[in-house]
């Protein structure tokens, strides 16, 4: 099957389209669209085969697919709006450009598609378990409990996974605890509920971050089963070799996304300053959310492909190793500086 790329972005060096300047309240309005915004675009090109907006892995810029007879046509959005006479500021126009913001949250845009909620309100387009909310509340609630030490010692976290509201009225630990937070925020006790409403707010964001984390951690489990392999491959040197170069590939990896989540637990992890400013943590919140959940997209595929995969010596895990140092290289690989 062919496949064709007109991909010659003329006029380079031009100022940037007034959409570009424009801001996503500004460009979702323009659209007609609210608070349930889709893209949905006029032109009869948005209605061809297989159309829709991504980003190219080689030059990490967004493309516009679609499929003509037995071709796979891909177009840069400056030749998009050329060829087909999309004008400057028109609806379509507009749609392109929020289509260029939308895929730092989603893998591809397609004619139809829901505008992403992290571009209407700021929440997460995408959903989590109920475990992720109850362990999100419940790190709250052992800060709370903790704050002044009972003789029954310290609470857990996974004490208060399933703790109930009466369960946190009743007990010595929060009465305390909730007292005592109350004075360090100068509030008056009798306001307890307030303050316990804005534990839930910060959970209900605090839990996107749960969830990431348990979703990072296949790949620690990919290490090891790397790891495992190298040990039995030591007979056959091409797949060693490259085994060993994917593991040497994983460490920046790894360190990436932990050094994220630790700077995430640092900041949030004083609960009078997430308290006395709910919002301000809200919005860093949000936006180290977002910035995980984007660097784990190019991981989908690969979390896919590892999530079954024995670790034993067959074509698929040949084919697997080769895609995993494949990814690993086109965004890991240290940079070379030629002198």
């Amino acid at each position: 099957m062919g496949e064709a790329a007109f991909d010659l972005e003329l006029g380079e060096g031009r100022s940037p389209l007034p959409e570009a300047a424009k801001s996503v309240d500004e460009l979702i309005a323009a659209t007609g669209g609210g608070i349930n915004a889709i893209f949905s675009f006029e032109h009869k090109v948005f209605a061809l085969p297989g159309a829709r907006f991504a980003v190219d892995r080689q030059s990490e810029t967004m493309m516009f697919y679609i499929r003509l007879g037995g071709l796979h046509v891909s177009l840069m959005p400056t030749v998009l709006r050329r060829e087909f006479k999309i004008a400057t500021l028109s609806h379509d126009s507009q749609l392109i450009e929020l289509a260029n913001r939308a895929l730092r949250y989603v893998k591809e845009v397609r004619p139809g598609d829901s505008i992403p909620k992290e571009l209407v309100d700021g929440s997460a387009s995408w959903s989590i378990d109920e475990h992720h909310r109850r362990l999100a509340r419940a790190k709250l609630l052992v800060a709370v409990a903790n704050w002044r030490p009972t003789e029954g010692g310290s609470l857990s976290v996974e004490s208060l996974l399933s703790i109930t509201d009466a369960e946190i009225a009743a007990r010595k630990e929060f009465k305390k605890g909730f007292a005592a937070i109350a004075q360090a925020l100068g509030v008056e006790p009798r306001r307890r509920q307030e303050i316990v409403d804005q534990i839930d707010l910060v959970a209900r964001e605090l839990c996107y971050i749960e969830a990431l984390r348990e979703y990072t951690a296949q790949l620690r489990i990919i290490q090891e089963k790397v790891t495992q392999l190298a040990h039995i491959s030591k007979g056959d040197p091409a797949i060693h070799e490259e085994v060993g170069r994917v593991l040497i590939l994983l460490k920046p990896a790894l360190v990436e996304f932990v050094d994220r989540f630790i700077e995430v637990d640092a900041q949030t992890g004083d609960l009078l300053t997430l308290l006395r400013n709910p919002s301000g943590q809200i919005r860093f919140i949000r936006d180290a959310r977002d910035e995980i959940h984007s660097s784990l997209m190019p991981w989908a595929d690969v979390f896919a492909r590892w999530k079954d995969q024995e670790v034993a010596m067959n074509h698929m895990m040949d084919e697997n190793v080769h895609a995993l140092y494949a990814m690993l290289a086109a965004n890991y690989a240290p940079a070379r500086i030629w002198r």
